[in-house]
């Protein structure tokens, strides 16, 4: 408990906290709130499209969390910024010698008072009018703006996304890889049930080379670096797979933060956070998702930008895009974040 006091007083300072917060506020505030279990198995959120029947590939030594009464919790801060928030949530590839690229892109509404949340993700190749630089790919708007002044990617990618999804985003919040695989590996790992068996020859690795990834389908446990090749991996089907999966990566993270016995995983992964970045203070972002575990899992909302609504093309330069159909995505976002989408009128 000292650690993470220590660890919230120097987020107030600086921002190492932030990236791990977001990952609280985008899977702990979308989780309803942990009930007194009878065992401490890990419980997976039905993944699409279909699940697996294989057997369940469990690891051997290693203990899984034991769930905390609530009286074990410290006092946290309280969140006090309205009963109804939209945050943007950038996940960025991050390399010393490149601009870094947002390659996912998730929406999340949280209302508090009706106790229900929703998040959208954006396919990266998606085709919009960037204010400035005219007709690009959705994830260019955050490399634009890092171009022009280190830093100011989220705010750019933020007002390319508000202009054309005609909705008003307040918050961001920015996570890297690195952070994600500490994340992860922070709470023990996630347990994923693969629907497929996924192969893919063309993985990048950190050296722009290659990896050969295999998944088999069936419920298993993942690491840090095997959960974030389970969420970048789309060459065997596409961008709109990769989405889903990022999403039951997600939810699996989520449950496994609600079996942790205590908060002491948060505080090993401030260093690989470090260089993580929001509009909000940490200590909002954690009052955040906390303030939303009482949503009910009825009432949470995961949806994806997907083939219905986007078609495929290619630009004059030879760029693979997604064509949006605005007149299918603009209605879906109004009806799944109508406060976001009213407030830009």
């Amino acid at each position: 408990m000292q650690t993470l006091i220590i660890s919230l007083n120097r987020a107030r300072k600086s921002s190492p906290l932030l990236g791990l917060m977001l990952l609280l506020a985008m899977m702990v505030a979308c989780t309803p709130e942990a009930p007194a279990p009878t065992t401490a198995a890990p419980t997976l959120a039905p993944a699409p499209p279909t699940r697996s029947t294989a057997q369940p590939i469990i690891p051997t030594g290693i203990p899984l969390p034991t769930p905390a009464p609530r009286s074990a919790l410290p006092v946290l801060p309280r969140w006090s910024r309205g009963d109804v928030v939209t945050l943007l949530a950038l996940g960025v590839d991050r390399r010393e010698e490149e601009i870094p690229r947002s390659d996912t892109i998730m929406i999340a509404t949280i209302d508090l008072r009706g106790k229900k949340a929703d998040v959208v993700s954006i396919p990266r190749d998606l085709l919009i009018d960037i204010p400035g630089f005219g007709q690009d790919r959705i994830n260019a708007a955050f490399s634009y703006g890092e171009q022009e002044k280190a830093g100011s990617g989220p705010v750019r990618a933020k007002a390319a996304i508000e202009r054309n999804f005609q909705m008003s985003i307040p918050h961001w919040a920015v996570v890297d890889f690195q952070c994600f695989r500490n994340a992860v590996d922070a709470v023990g790992g996630v347990y994923v049930d693969v629907p497929q068996a996924i192969e893919d020859n063309a993985y990048p690795d950190d050296g722009y080379g290659y990896l050969q990834l295999n998944f088999d389908p069936g419920f298993q446990w993942m690491g840090g670096d095997r959960a974030l090749q389970y969420s970048r991996t789309r060459h065997d089907d596409s961008d709109f797979g990769r989405m889903r999966r990022q999403q039951q990566v997600l939810t699996s993270l989520r449950e496994q933060l609600l079996l942790l016995q205590n908060l002491t995983a948060l505080p090993s992964v401030l260093d690989g956070c470090r260089g993580m970045a929001s509009d909000l203070p940490a200590t909002e972002l954690i009052g955040l998702a906390f303030a939303a575990r009482s949503i009910p899992e009825a009432n949470i909302h995961l949806r994806v930008i997907d083939e219905r609504m986007t078609r495929p093309a290619t630009t004059a330069s030879g760029a693979a895009v997604l064509v949006p159909n605005w007149d299918a995505i603009r209605p879906m976002v109004r009806e799944t974040m109508p406060s976001a989408a009213s407030a830009r009128r």
